[in-house]
Order: C-alpha cells, then structure tokens, then sequence
C-alpha cells in the first residue's frame, strides 16, 4: 500500500504530469478499496495515509473504468 501512496506524491511533484488517472485489473473498476486486502494489512493506518495523500493532490485525479459505473 505504501507504492500507490509514493506513486500519486510523486506525480503530483512531476510537474510534466497534468492530471493522475486510476486504473484497476481485471474487468470492472470499484472506487470502493478491496476489503479483504485491507484486513490483511500489517498497518491499518495506511488506507488513511493513501486517503489523506490523494486528498491533498494539487492536481486532477480520476479514474479509468472499465465495465460497471456504478
């Protein structure tokens, strides 16, 4: 979980990246976090750290999706 929080900060520091779009495996994009990774996590407090590096982006952040939109 560490690599996507080092992967948005230095995106967001890359000043020829203009926005940062998300993307998933497989066939369908869930803006929702996989919850049974989440349980597995040694250190809980990382999906908080993600949260709080993606809300502090200075630039736009969207997602590519594939299948159900919901």
């Amino acid at each position: 979980m560490e690599e996507p929080i080092q992967a948005l900060q230095d995106a967001d520091r890359n000043k020829e990246i203009k926005v940062i779009i998300l993307s998933g495996e497989g066939k369908s994009f869930c803006a929702g976090g996989d919850l049974d990774t989440m349980l597995q996590l040694a250190d809980p407090s990382v999906v908080n750290q993600y949260m709080q590096a993606a809300s502090k982006l200075t630039k736009v952040l969207s997602d590519r999706r594939r299948g159900f939109a919901d």
